[in-house]
């Protein structure tokens, strides 16, 4: 189910960490990602989209 749909009626979903693929290599990704998973609180996530910088 696309993300639009489920925000449109009002479907909970966990969260997504959104990286361009071809703007950022994988291992900034990675590092953002675990700072992400030691800093962030699960109930921050629940229902947005975070998009990791370029």
């Amino acid at each position: 189910m696309a993300l639009t749909r489920r925000l449109q009626e009002c479907i909970s979903f966990c969260g997504i960490i959104y990286a361009h693929q071809l703007r950022i290599s994988i291992g900034t990704c990675i590092n953002d990602l675990e700072i992400i998973a030691k800093a962030g609180e699960l109930e921050y996530f629940i229902d947005r989209v975070e998009y990791l910088p370029l």
